[in-house]
């Protein structure tokens, strides 16, 4: 994207490439839960659906949920918050459901099954799901794919020379004070801890590589980030320059 910042930074240099952004990663995944309605069988009231807020819940309310309300006829609310408040109150409202579907990040997905509180899903109710590709749908059948994307790194064109090239540049001690870094709690941080231990041997079966590369991270890095808002405000103000 060639959107700046000020004029300056670029919102996403996304460097693909052997050593950088090692594959695509699988980030939101849709479920019906338990006690609610089968979308396209039975649409007598509202859908209530659960999803992201910030950027992601405002997409979907501009150019989704417009489009399905036209279609049936049906209105739409939409309850926006992060994964694990959103799975907290789904479990408290397990016996009487107050959303009809769910969005979770992959990393969640396991939990949310453990928690039997989804259903799997009917074809039948679900027409368009003979459209969809295979590989996007569970096995098992318990969440249907419905974004992926790539992890990389972006960084101030201006501060940041050469360009990066290498998730090794994120441990370069001349940027200290100067790189940051999603915290651990933010969606996809478990990318960065995999890239970091993969440069040094490790892998899915041996991340203390990357746990020691995070520490060392963690010592050039000002503040961890938790939010996307949190991370333009530190580019635009200029107290950080790259970050992944």
């Amino acid at each position: 994207m060639k959107e700046k910042f000020k004029g300056k930074i670029s919102r996403r240099q996304f460097l693909y490439g052997a050593g950088v952004v090692g594959a695509a990663t699988i980030t939101g995944f849709p479920a019906i839960l338990k006690g609610g309605r089968a979308l396209a069988a039975k649409l007598d009231k509202p859908v209530t659906v659960g999803i992201w807020g910030g950027q992601l819940g405002a997409a979907a309310k501009e150019n989704i949920v417009p489009v399905f309300e036209e279609k049936y006829g049906v209105k739409v609310n939409v309850i926006e918050a992060w994964n694990n408040p959103r799975l907290t109150q789904i479990k408290i409202q397990k016996e009487n459901p107050q959303m009809d579907v769910a969005f979770f990040t992959d990393q969640i997905m396991p939990t949310v099954i453990s928690s039997n509180v989804i259903q799997k899903i009917d074809a039948d109710a679900v027409p368009n799901l003979k459209n969809s590709h295979p590989a996007i749908i569970d096995p098992d059948q318990n969440f249907i794919t419905w974004q992926y994307g790539g992890w990389g790194i972006l960084y101030n064109e201006d501060k940041i020379t050469p360009k990066p090239s290498s998730w090794r540049d994120l441990l370069n001690p001349k940027f200290k004070g100067r790189l940051t870094s999603p915290d651990i709690s933010y969606s996809s941080s478990y990318i960065t801890l995999l890239a970091l231990a993969k440069i040094d041997g490790g892998d899915e079966n041996n991340l203390e590589p990357g746990f020691k590369n995070m520490k060392t991270l963690r010592s050039l890095s000002p503040t961890f980030w938790t939010t996307d808002h949190q991370l333009d405000n530190m580019l635009k103000q200029d107290e950080v320059w790259m970050s992944w």
